[in-house]
């Protein structure tokens, strides 16, 4: 019987040439882009404080939004909520 591996994506965390405030995000093991299966790439972004700032996956990513305390509240088409009894 032959395993087969089941690869989803290849991600990618560039040193340098990346986009954003942050161009040199993967040194600091920020993600910068996933290549999927099928071949599809997404990048992703980041600013000096290691923040996500945009993405080429508008749908599911785009420009996330922040609140004051730095959690993201919004992701591409979905709004996100925190426990305000908890922070």
């Amino acid at each position: 019987m032959v395993k087969r591996l089941r690869v989803w994506g290849v991600y990618a965390f560039a040193a340098s040439g990346g986009c954003g405030p942050m161009a040199n995000a993967g040194k600091n093991s920020n993600r910068t882009a996933v290549t999927d299966n099928g071949g599809a790439a997404t990048t992703y972004c980041s600013d000096n404080a290691d923040r996500l700032v945009s993405s080429s996956d508008a749908a599911n990513v785009g420009t996330p939004v922040y609140d004051l305390r730095g959690n993201a509240t919004r992701m591409g088409t979905q709004t996100l909520g925190y426990d305000s009894s908890r922070h």
